[in-house]
């Protein structure tokens, strides 16, 4: 997801696998990235710049199963409570 201004919320609750990349930036308005059983991603993950999003995704990386590759988090609009 890249550079959406209207995106508030990108639920995806049955999403277990993503077979390339997670990119997820400049979606200036996202507030809610819930993807609750996503346990693989194929390739580099970044999710910067959505300043309206908190940085929590300790959760998120906890969950995927053996991934060694790089992760970017940051620049997002709020700190983590």
């Amino acid at each position: 997801m890249y550079e959406n201004p209207l995106l508030t919320t990108c639920d995806a609750p049955a999403l277990t696998s993503i077979s390339d990349r997670l990119y997820v930036d400049l979606n200036t308005a996202l507030t809610s990235l819930g993807i609750p059983l996503l346990t693989h991603i194929g390739g580099g993950s970044t999710i910067t710049r959505n300043t309206s999003l908190a940085d929590c995704f300790e959760a998120l990386l906890a969950q995927l199963v053996g991934y060694t590759g790089t992760v970017t988090i940051g620049s997002n609009g709020m700190s983590c409570p």
